[in-house]
């Protein structure tokens, strides 16, 4: 087995991200420090260094966001205490976003102008890059949800367990208004998510062992 890249840190590794570009990566160690990295090594023997390196204690690494411009544009999406932070290639925060609850997931759109959001609660949140208050907000009632956001913020999904009476909930809202599209439950526990580009296929988990895929035309869903 070969590394491209090697980079020796103080501290062990606790999540690492990639953008789906490919192009960059952030790390963030047990130690509270936040790394960004070009897949390209800045120096020879392929002896990794990174572009910056920022102390977030008791922040969580959410997503990368890369693409293929010149210069690209790179955007690393962190969560710190009630607020999401969009960190960008020099290591400013481009925007901060403030939230109701600690304990967020959060994705970055394909193409980078949006951010979907869901905290502990099962509040979903739509934000555009550029604003800091949310497009749109939606209480699911779901807990351990993870979600899922189309290339251009079409459609988000997001699968949880109901708060309420614990069953499985798969949701698909319109990422412009909100506006719920479907709903599907199921009795047992609830995986992952993840939405095709152009947000008309939602793959999703039932559990370890069931997936399932629902194909989305305007507002028919058909599993």
């Amino acid at each position: 087995m070969s590394f491209q890249q090697t980079y020796l840190g103080d501290s062990p590794v606790s999540t690492i991200k990639i953008s789906k570009t490919g192009n960059y990566y952030a790390c963030l160690d047990c130690d509270g420090d936040l790394y960004l990295f070009s897949t390209v090594p800045v120096t020879g023997g392929g002896q990794a260094r990174p572009l910056w390196v920022k102390s977030v204690p008791g922040a969580r690494l959410l997503d990368v966001y890369s693409n293929e411009g010149m210069p690209p544009l790179v955007y690393v999406l962190i969560s710190s205490g009630d607020a999401l932070l969009l960190i960008q290639k020099d290591g400013s925060i481009a925007c901060e976003y403030e939230l109701p609850d600690e304990d967020v997931r959060a994705v970055i759109s394909y193409d980078g102008s949006w951010i979907a959001a869901v905290d502990s609660e099962g509040d979903v949140c739509m934000f555009n890059k550029n604003v800091l208050t949310p497009a749109w907000s939606y209480s699911s009632g779901l807990t351990g949800a993870s979600l899922s956001i189309s290339l251009r913020g079409k459609r988000v999904a997001v699968v949880g367990e109901s708060i309420d009476d614990g069953v499985g909930k798969l949701m698909v809202f319109s990422g412009r208004t909100g506006e719920l599209l479907l709903c599907r439950e199921w009795v047992g526990d609830a995986g992952e998510v993840s939405i095709s580009a152009d947000g008309n296929s939602v793959y999703y988990c039932k559990g370890e062992d069931d997936f399932s895929v629902i194909e989305i035309s305007g507002e028919e869903a058909q599993e």
